[in-house]
C-alpha cells in the first residue's frame, strides 16, 4: 500500500484521534490534517446561517519534507481536500465553495513543522461533467449552471429527449445540489427520479437519455483577498 493510500485511510481514522506517520519523513502529515481542519474552524466566521470555514488553504512544507512528497504533491493536496470538506460539512461549517489546498516549499519552514494560512476567496464552486456517451467530453462549469437544450444554458444539450432548460446545478452551503427545471422527461440521479438532491463525487446524472458523470473541483485557491494567515 502507498504512503498516499495509508494517509487516506488514516485521514479517515483521523477524527477518533491518533496519528501516525505515513513516510519516513519527519514529518507527521496526519497530523498536519488535523492541524488543517483547527486552522479552518480558528478561522471561521459567523454567517446568517451559521459557521462559516475559509475555503482558501496554503501548506507551507520545510525543503527536505516537500521533497518526500514533490511527486505526488497534487494527490496529496487533493486528499486534505477531501478530508477536510468532509469534516467541515459534518461539524455543521458553510463554505463558499469546496476547499481548496496548495502545499508549497519554504526555506524558513523548519524540518518536521509546517506554516498553515486560510482565507475566505470569492470564487464561483467550480465542477465537471462528463458526457458518459463514447468518448464522452468533460464541461468544466461554475456554479449555478443551467443545463439545457437551450443555446443560452451554461451547457447546451443537443437531444430531443432534453428539454430547453432541464435543470440546473446548485451550491448550497456546503455542497453541490440539482434541481429538476420541470423538464418533460425528468431528471435522475443514479437511475432515480428526481426533483432535487445533493450531488457527491462520482453521481450519474441523467438528463432525459443523455448521461453525465459529475465531480466537484477541488483545485486550490489563491491566498488573499479579505482572508488573513497565520
Amino acid at each position: 500500500m502507498s504512503w498516499l493510500s495509508r494517509l487516506e485511510a488514516a485521514l479517515e481514522r483521523i477524527a477518533e484521534g491518533g496519528a501516525e506517520r505515513v513516510f519516513g519523513g519527519r514529518l507527521d502529515l496526519v497530523a498536519v490534517g488535523q492541524e488543517l481542519y483547527n486552522r479552518a474552524v480558528a478561522g471561521s466566521r459567523e454567517g446568517a446561517d451559521g459557521p462559516r470555514a475559509p475555503n482558501a488553504y496554503g501548506i507551507r512544507f520545510a525543503l527536505d519534507d516537500y521533497g518526500h512528497v514533490s511527486h505526488e504533491v497534487e494527490a496529496l493536496q487533493a486528499k486534505y481536500a477531501v478530508s477536510l470538506w468532509s469534516r467541515l460539512r459534518e461539524a455543521g461549517y458553510a463554505l463558499d465553495t469546496p476547499p481548496g489546498v496548495l502545499i508549497t516549499p519554504d526555506e524558513r519552514v523548519a524540518a518536521g513543522s509546517t506554516s498553515i494560512e486560510a482565507a475566505f476567496v470569492s470564487v464561483a464552486p467550480a465542477f465537471t461533467l462528463s458526457n458518459l456517451a463514447g468518448r464522452g467530453a468533460v464541461y468544466r462549469l461554475k456554479a449555478p449552471a443551467t443545463l439545457g437544450r437551450g443555446r443560452d444554458c451554461d451547457l447546451p444539450v443537443d437531444a430531443a429527449s432534453v428539454s430547453r432548460r432541464h435543470a440546473q446545478v446548485v451550491w448550497s452551503r456546503n455542497g453541490f445540489a440539482v434541481v429538476d427545471l420541470h423538464s418533460s422527461n425528468g431528471t435522475r440521479l443514479n437511475g432515480v427520479d428526481i426533483s432535487g438532491a445533493p450531488l457527491e463525487a462520482g453521481d450519474t446524472l441523467a438528463l432525459g437519455d443523455v448521461h453525465f458523470q459529475f465531480a466537484p473541483e477541488l483545485a486550490p485557491l489563491p491566498i488573499g483577498g479579505d482572508g488573513a494567515g497565520m
